[in-house]
């Protein structure tokens, strides 16, 4: 009754539905979101000042006082509103296409048509992208609302435990407090006077003993029975009064039992909130690492735009510094001819001569005094654009810090978050990335930038699709024509056809203007004259007219001539070198059949026992094969007569092995020296990326397979460790080295999909594995006991591990 007490029924206008409580959870998500990067930001910005190790107040020492550089690089703030802008813009493109015309459209060339048909075809594909991004957003929020739903009624679920254990407590101290007193009241002297009469019986029975009197035994024994039966008397009302106890105390135990399993249901519950808070908190920082993801490709995006905009400027100032040379070398022409006309000035006897020079001198002044102002404007031009590129290299470096924080911080959450939620945010960022690139290819499209469409085929098909268009509107302009044509004969047709090409629909023009589809060609004879204008400003440079009177040595043909008749008489007198050598060799050839001829009937004729020895030597003992590591379905073994053959033989023997879901042993085994190949010669013929630090610490028991599974065949690798302490410190080098440089299979170098090295738990065994590809292609490997356990892929490993025999 108490319970019911507590809850009151709510007015119409109050009830809470579902949908309110998901509006209400779902009200702050935006704000949340905003709150989220502004915190990351924050404390990225923390944390590089942090490594930074200055305050906030001190400032680099710069070269140049004009640079101020922003201590926070808003990126994320300023590309926020650009890309809503984007957004905003192109659903104004799309809504004016559709108002425009059918003349418009019509007239429209192939060119264009195909431009718009690559613009519907990727605005599909974002579109397609954009439902995935949308369902996995969908899917987190319901996730998000249904346990924040769930743990509020955990809660308040929660809160009604105390109030449900207290009848049960108040019942057992209330019962607790009874049997006290009962013991207390009734129980306590009916034990005194028991134990009084315990007493007395023990003295009676010690008299009865010493006694020898008839009567006074007689006596005694009468006043033993009274005893005896006064305990009788009072055992019955102790266990009267216990079993009344007892009744309490199993009204107490049963009491204790529902507490109990109040508390039991309470601990569930908090466990039960306990996952859901974790759980809640992976959300969170799901949103975060997608969050940081976002941040570090604006910034990427942003350092990725300096870039260019430091190449542009390095090549604009390899430019300057090329126009400044030309105006110096100018300039010191010019000062030797000012020195040439100083000289001849000074000689010059007649007034006619020296106002010659007098002008001449004058006339070279006045170009110095132009190049030095050009020198000028360039000097300072250089010295902005040095300006700009110190700008550029801090705002990246600022950048660089930035990104390395934000990383470093994705690594601390991919950490904590389970493989498959990682894989599914690296799905849904290959998603966002996809969305950037086809917004990217659209705006390209429409710039007129040519790019590849996925399929070459969709173009053959657009152009089909036009062809066919095209045929079909001639058809029916025919039809039209020929039943507009009918009705015109009685009716003047020569003022009719004169006057309605005015006011008439585009649909009855188009038959008379085929022939008139011809005039594009008179842009023709303009496009041969437009680049002669272009002229003028290349006579503005006087300086390539001053490098072209240089003249060659007169002696440089003749070197030139001598140089080539050496080279001539060089390469003949080689060719002849190399001739002869080779008539000499092969001369040589043919002296050693006949010795082999002549020693075997020698051999035969002298010693007839010695011709019995070398036919017992061919037979050398057979190669052993080791047993395998690993539980295999077959054995193949490619034979090799040189190490060069082992990577043609082995792939080779790879294509002939079926394809069933087992593991199969390859041997290499070397016909000439009759041994098995070890496992250096095998990986270094098969150009597999396993460093000489990792193959040192293997001993030469191993096991060399190839698995099928559904994506492919997948190398395995079994292998016994001889120093366990020295590859465990190679194997952290060998993740770093492949994460940075990728892994080579079979010579084709790979990089990895994933930025570092994860593990995994098979059959209790952690596996550290690097993704290449989607297709379950990897750098995988383990330690189990002293054996070292490498594959390509997670399917390979996850057969191996049950069926070692290690």
């Amino acid at each position: 009754m108490e319970r019911n007490e507590d809850f009151e029924i709510p007015e119409k206008g109050k009830v809470k539905t579902m949908k309110e409580d998901i509006e209400r959870l779902m009200a702050g998500e935006e704000e949340r979101e905003k709150e989220i990067e502004e915190e990351i930001l924050r404390q990225i910005e923390e944390e590089v000042r942090r490594r930074e190790r200055l305050p906030k107040e001190v400032k680099p020492r710069e070269a140049v006082e004009e640079i101020e550089i922003p201590k926070k690089v808003e990126v994320p703030k300023e590309k926020v509103p650009k890309v809503e802008v984007l957004k905003e813009e192109i659903p104004k493109e799309e809504m004016k296409v559709p108002e425009k015309p059918k003349e418009i459209e019509e007239e429209l060339s192939p060119e264009e048509k195909i431009k718009r048909e690559k613009i519907k075809l990727k605005e599909e594909e974002k579109r397609e992208l954009e439902k995935e991004k949308e369902k996995w957003r969908k899917e987190l929020r319901e996730r998000e609302v249904r346990l924040k739903m769930e743990m509020e009624d955990l809660e308040k679920t929660l809160n009604l435990f105390p109030r449900q254990r207290r009848p049960f407590e108040l019942k057992i101290k209330e019962l607790e407090e009874e049997k006290e007193r009962i013991t207390r009241t009734f129980l306590q002297p009916i034990l005194e006077r028991e134990e009084a009469i315990e007493r007395e019986k023990k003295e009676i029975d010690k008299k009865e003993k010493e006694t020898t009197i008839k009567e006074e035994k007689r006596r005694l024994e009468e006043r033993r029975w009274k005893v005896e039966e006064e305990r009788e008397r009072l055992e019955k009302e102790k266990w009267q009064v216990q079993e009344k106890t007892i009744a309490i105390e199993r009204e107490i135990k049963e009491n204790q039992k529902k507490i109990d399993e109040i508390l039991k249901k309470e601990t569930e519950t908090k466990e039960r909130i306990g996952e859901i808070k974790k759980k809640l908190d992976d959300l969170e920082a799901e949103r975060k690492w997608k969050k940081l993801k976002e941040i570090v490709r604006e910034f990427n995006a942003e350092r990725e735009k300096l870039e260019r905009e430091k190449s542009k400027f390095l090549i604009e100032k390899e430019k300057v510094e090329e126009s400044l040379a030309k105006i110096l070398r100018r300039e010191r022409e010019i000062e030797e001819e000012i020195k040439a006309i100083e000289e001849e000035e000074v000689l010059a006897t007649g007034i006619e001569e020296k106002m010659k020079t007098e002008r001449e001198r004058g006339e070279i002044e006045r170009e110095r005094r132009e190049t030095e102002k050009q020198r000028w404007e360039i000097e300072d031009k250089k010295a902005n654009l040095e300006v700009e590129l110190k700008r550029v290299e801090m705002q990246g470096e600022e950048l660089l810090k930035r990104i390395e924080v934000a990383e470093e911080e994705i690594r601390k959450i991919e950490g904590k978050l389970p493989p498959e939620t990682i894989s599914r945010l690296e799905e849904i960022e290959e998603i966002e990335r996809g969305i950037k690139r086809i917004e990217e290819e659209i705006e390209m499209i429409k710039e007129g930038i040519e790019i590849e469409l996925p399929k070459e085929e969709e173009k053959k098909i657009l152009e089909k699709k036009e062809v066919e268009e095209e045929k079909k509107k001639e058809a029916e302009e025919k039809v039209e024509e020929k039943k507009v044509v009918e009705p015109k004969p009685t009716e003047p047709s020569q003022e009719e056809i004169k006057k309605p090409p005015k006011p008439e629909t585009p649909e009855r023009k188009v038959p008379p203007q085929p022939p008139p589809k011809k005039p594009p060609l008179p842009p023709k004879p303009p496009i041969s004259k437009p680049p002669i204008p272009q002229r003028p400003p290349i006579s503005e440079e006087p300086l390539p007219s001053i490098v072209l009177p240089e003249r060659p040595p007169r002696f440089l043909p003749l070197l030139i001539r001598v140089f080539i008749l050496i080279g001539v008489f060089g390469l003949l007198a080689f060719a002849g070198y190399r001739g002869w050598k080779y008539l000499k060799e092969k001369e040589k050839i043919p002296t050693i059949p006949p010795l082999k001829e002549t020693s075997s009937p020698q051999n035969i004729e002298i010693s007839p026992t010695l011709s019995l020895e070398p036919t017992a030597s061919p037979e050398k003992p057979e190669v052993e094969i080791p047993l395998p590591l690993v539980e295999v379905g077959g054995v193949e073994i490619v034979e090799v007569e040189k190490k060069e053959e082992i990577r043609e033989k082995v792939l080779e023997k790879i294509n002939q092995i079926e394809e069933k879901e087992e593991i199969v042993q390859l041997v290499v085994k070397d016909k000439t020296e009759n041994r098995l190949a070890s496992l250096p010669e095998i990986v270094s013929a098969l150009q597999i990326g396993l460093p000489s630090e990792i193959l040192e610490n293997l001993g030469s028991d191993f096991t060399f397979c190839l698995y099928n599974q559904k994506e492919g065949k997948r190398l395995v690798l079994v292998a016994k460790i001889k120093e366990k302490e020295k590859l465990e410190s190679a194997l952290p080098n060998l993740e770093k080295k492949i994460e940075k440089e990728g892994f080579a299979f079979f010579g084709e170098k790979m990089m990895p999909i994933v930025k570092s090295f994860r593990t995994q738990v098979i059959l209790g065994e952690k596996v550290r594995y690097l993704t290449f590809a989607k297709n379950d292609l990897g750098f995988c490997y383990t330690l189990v006991k002293d054996s070292f356990i490498f594959t390509t892929s997670l399917g390979s490993m996850t057969k191996v591990l049950p069926n070692l025999k290690i």
